[in-house]
């Protein structure tokens, strides 16, 4: 049985690299996608899975298009489980939002397609820390997600983006319209995200939590620590 005294917890962290956020990324990647400038777009970037729960966004997208009706979401992320594509498009269709829905599958340009979107959204049953919406906060895209998981361990609500309950359409698509409403809100929390995760959740700061670890596991071992990997672990 594990003992919590031996549990350490590292969270996750994000490269971007050279990924570029202005508008001619935009552009590019709405032009890739085939969206208009003009276009409010959604993003989610998940693969296809039950937990995933893209039913409930696609009732929340239902929701939006009611008031924004060339409203388009973006769905990124390959299908996990025969016949999930087939069965979310028929939810789309049912619901009448075939044309604001957008199945692109699993891409690995992903990274390079996240500036295409105004909004970050998660409706997922439950999650751990999910990488997409990190990178999506690093690169300044305000986030709609649930309250699942390790995820109100990075969004402050109304800070970075909103929190919603999960399996609440309506809630999600409230949400996403305070943002359409607000370009101003949203370009704070964006910048407010990027912030955030650079911050938090760089790869220079799991670097040195993994070294911390490893000395304090080296310390307790007897082992003696060269006083040189001990000043690089140290925070600066």
């Amino acid at each position: 049985m594990l003992r919590p005294k031996y549990l350490v917890t590292i969270m996750n962290a994000v490269a971007i690299g050279n990924v570029e956020t202005g508008h001619e990324a935009k552009y590019a990647a709405r032009q890739a996608l085939s969206i208009a400038e003009s276009t409010f777009v959604m993003g989610n970037v998940a693969h296809l899975r039950p937990e995933k729960a893209h039913g409930n966004l696609l009732a929340a997208v239902q929701l939006v298009a009611k008031q924004v009706p060339d409203v388009k979401c973006v769905v990124l992320g390959g299908e996990k489980y025969p016949g999930m594509l087939a069965a979310l498009q028929s939810k789309a269709a049912e619901l009448g939002i075939t044309q604001n829905v957008i199945f692109a599958g699993f891409r690995p340009d992903a990274r390079q397609l996240i500036p295409a979107i105004d909004a970050f959204v998660l409706s997922s049953d439950f999650e751990g820390l999910p990488i997409a919406m990190l990178e999506a906060m690093a690169l300044g895209k305000p986030s709609v997600v649930t309250a699942v998981g390790g995820i109100p361990e990075v969004i402050s609500d109304g800070v970075e983006g909103y929190l919603v309950p999960r399996r609440d359409p309506a809630a999600l698509a409230e949400k996403v319209l305070a943002l359409h409403r607000d370009p101003s809100l949203r370009a704070r929390m964006g910048a407010a995200a990027t912030k955030k995760v650079l911050r938090d959740f760089g790869m220079e700061r799991l670097v040195h939590d993994l070294e911390n670890l490893y000395l304090k596991v080296l310390e307790k071992k007897g082992k003696k620590i060269p006083s040189s990997a001990s000043a690089a672990a140290s925070p600066n």
